[in-house]
């Protein structure tokens, strides 16, 4: 199978992976994103940019059904539902808009920075819960919650610095060098 960005892959590669996410997914109650951007930035060879728009559309299905099989059950909130939806939509769109302008070697940095940073703040909760040290639940959060706002704020930086070509202004000039 050729996906954009010239790249092959076999089916039954992709399958597997896939097979893989949703049993993680499943087993762990997370979403798959985490899981599947890097296996097809990294082991699939994907674009950045593509594997997020592949992520998202993959996500969109999969959720679909699960929002179907809990709805079935009457186990959402069609309100909250609404509301996040009008705020999520006007976000991906923003995000989509700002990935195109970073570089992709950025996105994959800052990424690997979110994922390394995620992994500490587990590890931190798990051995602040096992040992009862209260502060490394706190250390956990503030570094979930702080590496987003980092990380986020580093995207953003990008992108403007790409739209000023001229590389002006402080921040700008720093992040270059």
């Amino acid at each position: 199978m050729t996906l954009r960005g010239d790249v092959r892959v076999s089916a039954s590669i992709i399958f597997g992976i896939g097979l893989v996410v949703g049993v993680l997914s499943g087993l762990l109650g997370v979403g798959g994103g985490f899981l599947l951007m890097p296996a097809m930035m990294y082991g699939m060879g994907v674009p950045a940019v593509i594997a997020v728009g592949t992520d998202i559309r993959q996500i969109t299905i999969s959720g679909a059904f699960g929002a179907f099989v809990y709805a079935r059950d009457r186990f959402v909130a069609i309100p909250v539902v609404a509301t996040l939806l009008a705020g999520s939509a006007l976000g991906a769109r923003i995000g989509a808009g700002v990935s195109n302008l970073v570089d992709e070697d950025d996105i994959k940095g800052y990424f690997a920075t979110i994922l390394l940073v995620g992994r500490v703040a587990v590890a931190a909760k798990r051995v602040g819960t096992a040992l009862d040290i209260g502060v490394l639940n706190t250390v956990s959060i503030v570094l979930i919650f702080g590496a987003t706002v980092v990380v986020s704020g580093a995207i953003l930086l990008a992108a403007v610095c790409q739209l000023r070509a001229d590389n002006t202004g402080f921040w700008c000039r720093l992040s270059a060098t």
